[in-house]
């Protein structure tokens, strides 16, 4: 996988994570049961492998703050890490929606992290 590619799916999930958080909700609540129970699962499958185990707490910088967002095609840390607005927004966001869906997790110690940051 080039670097170009590895961005655009680092995008396209990133994009992706709202709506993935929107629709399992909307679907906890919602629709007929069956269906319901197995588009639930197949969206927590996708956010559990392509956003939560990638993305935390591999992003979280325990040493100046913030968020970490440069890493390469095997997830390993590299580039300067440049802390953008938008890259941090979106993990102070989704880490608290992550906290509301997965209380017993680490998420809302992650969103706070990012806040005080």
């Amino acid at each position: 996988m080039t670097c170009q590619n590895f961005r655009f799916r680092e995008t396209i999930l990133w994009l992706m994570t709202p709506a993935l958080l929107t629709l399992i909700t909307a679907c906890q609540q919602n629709g007929p049961i069956n269906t319901s129970v197995q588009i639930t699962q197949e969206l927590e499958h996708v956010l559990r492998k392509d956003v939560m185990e990638l993305w935390y707490p591999r992003a979280i910088d325990t040493v100046y703050g913030g968020y970490l967002s440069d890493f390469d095609f095997q997830w390993k840390q590299d580039g300067p890490q440049n802390k953008m607005i938008v890259s941090q927004a979106r993990h102070v966001w989704t880490c608290p929606k992550l906290a509301e869906l997965y209380p017993e997790g680490p998420y809302a110690a992650y969103a706070a992290h990012g806040f005080n940051f």
